[in-house]
């Protein structure tokens, strides 16, 4: 259980320019870093690629670890100006799919995505409302 909160305190980091446990990456890595960890979480097998493995494998462990918390850390990382749209996107699309294609979603992991979503997508209204 340890493990995988500080996992998720990783990726936050990771996604919002900051070293883990302290300080910030080096301005040239950031977007490196942002990149690199989205191509991780996203990747549709890992490099062992079992027979059985889920399609993304690590999506599907960590929101099988702790949704809400998972949630919370994309939700703060499409909040930062970090991202583009097209990775907030692609994500909420690999999200999507993972849920129509699969049945292994309970009804709070459908509710905390749709309210993801949901947030982003309210952001994104008012930004463009003050614009």
């Amino acid at each position: 259980m340890q493990l995988g909160n500080k996992v998720l305190v990783y990726i936050s980091c990771c996604l919002a320019g900051r070293a883990y446990p302290l300080g910030d990456i080096p301005c040239d890595n950031v977007a490196r870093v942002r990149t690199d960890v989205l191509h991780c979480l996203t990747a549709l097998h890992t490099a062992s690629g079992a027979v059985d493995e889920p399609l993304y494998p690590q999506l599907w462990t960590l929101i099988q670890f702790d949704t809400r918390e998972f949630f919370n850390v994309l939700s703060l990382a499409f909040g930062d100006v970090g991202l583009t749209d097209a990775e907030k996107q692609g994500v909420v699309d690999i999200l999507l799919r993972m849920m129509v294609d699969s049945s292994g979603f309970t009804h709070c992991q459908v509710t905390s995505l749709g309210l993801c979503h949901t947030i982003d997508k309210i952001g994104q209204f008012l930004w463009a409302l003050s614009s």
